[in-house]
């Protein structure tokens, strides 16, 4: 070693000498950060995101991975308070659009509906339920259409005339 010469040896003592404080950034040259020693592989990402709650277990799919794009059986219980949600949403809004609050009252249920799933079925019992939620809007707004209603416009009275039942919902067949 030459005098003067700086190396992974010696290169603290140097930093002390022309008074640095921080050698963060050289231990990052140098491969000494503690920052390296963490798992960067997607395993180790999903792991961080359940632990930090910004992930459930079972809900982080890789980029291009579309094989939990598949519909699983799902109870009729489960399904229809999906349906009911949905009927209710439509009714509420007395448009058929959607807003926020609606799509976090579908998230709180799937959120809560998904504790009873298998880990390995989550992304895919929560794609069927979506997909169910995109068939009920479509029929309802469908249903709607077909007896006189614009989209956008507030659903005239007899417009549900007939299609209301007890519990105040659209008694569309399922």
């Amino acid at each position: 070693m030459r005098i003067g010469e700086v190396n992974q040896d010696n290169y603290k003592q140097m930093l002390k000498i022309i008074g640095a404080k921080d050698t963060t950034n050289l231990d990052k040259l140098t491969g000494k950060s503690k920052e390296l020693e963490l798992d960067h592989s997607f395993e180790g990402n999903a792991a961080a995101a359940v632990a930090s709650g910004y992930a459930e277990e079972g809900m982080v799919g890789r980029v291009g991975d579309t094989s939990y794009q598949k519909i699983i059986p799902v109870s009729d219980s489960v399904k229809n308070k999906f349906i009911e949600l949905v009927r209710k949403q439509f009714l509420t809004n007395g448009n058929g659009e959607y807003n926020a609050r609606n799509y976090d009252e579908i998230g709180a249920l799937l959120k809560e509906v998904r504790k009873d799933i298998p880990v390995s079925d989550r992304l895919s019992f929560t794609y069927t339920i979506n997909q169910l939620i995109r068939e009920e809007e479509n029929r309802m707004r469908g249903y709607a259409m077909a007896h006189g209603w614009t989209p956008g416009e507030k659903i005239p009275a007899d417009v549900l005339k007939g299609a209301v039942s007890g519990n105040g919902y659209l008694n569309v067949k399922v």
